[in-house]
């Protein structure tokens, strides 16, 4: 095994047969390793802060009447981490005799939960399942939510997915598309309500 004089020795003898050519090499491979080390300290610095501000959560639901698996409920979203959590979307579908209804709670979008704190969810889907004209019972009620969620800079998405019924819970990471794309068009929507509005105002205005 040879000692480190003799490799300093060798590549000081390899360097200088061909100074230029072979210290160009030299360089481009030094530059090319501190570039290795470099972008595999970057990467470990941000895996461990996706871990600090990742959000930890809870989904536990509370059934009204002591009716288990009934039509209404509450739905209570729980901080577990250390780091706020930011709440982007939060769907709940209920499904009965092959039929399914899906709720989508806006209002709290973009709503920050606190560590330690809890955020409230009340559902109920007896009116829809009055308005199909059909006999439900809480034997026949399954369940299925998902809450996306993320850290304050929305850089880490989570989704949390829980299937009451069966016991089931999920975590995946990334935002779902559904979700990505309701929020491409919210703007948009918005742009041409706002539009809308002061069309009609005009119009009345015209009319006066």
């Amino acid at each position: 095994m040879q000692s480190i004089p003799d490799i300093c020795s060798r590549l000081l003898g390899w360097l200088t047969r061909n100074i230029t050519a072979n210290s160009v090499v030299f360089v481009v491979l030094l530059t090319g390793y501190y570039t290795y080390l470099t972008h595999r300290m970057t990467n470990a610095i941000a895996r461990q802060t996706r871990a600090i501000v990742r959000p930890v959560a809870t989904l536990e639901i509370q059934w009204d009447r002591q009716e288990q698996f009934g039509p209404h409920g509450c739905l209570e979203i729980k901080n577990l981490g250390a780091q706020p959590i930011v709440i982007l979307d939060i769907r709940i579908v209920c499904a009965f005799n092959l039929q399914s209804f899906v709720e989508h709670f806006t209002a709290s979008d973009r709503c920050v939960v606190s560590p330690g704190k809890s955020l409230p969810i009340n559902f109920d889907f007896s009116g829809s399942l009055t308005g199909s004209a059909m006999q439900w019972s809480s034997i026949g009620l399954g369940y299925r939510i998902e809450v996306v969620m993320s850290d304050l800079s929305e850089d880490v998405v989570l989704t949390y997915g829980s299937i009451p019924v069966l016991g089931i819970n999920t975590c995946r990471a990334g935002l779902p598309l559904r979700v990505r794309s309701r929020y491409f068009l919210k703007p948009i929507k918005s742009t041409c309500y706002r539009a809308k509005c002061w069309l009609k105002g005009k119009g009345r205005r015209q009319s006066e």
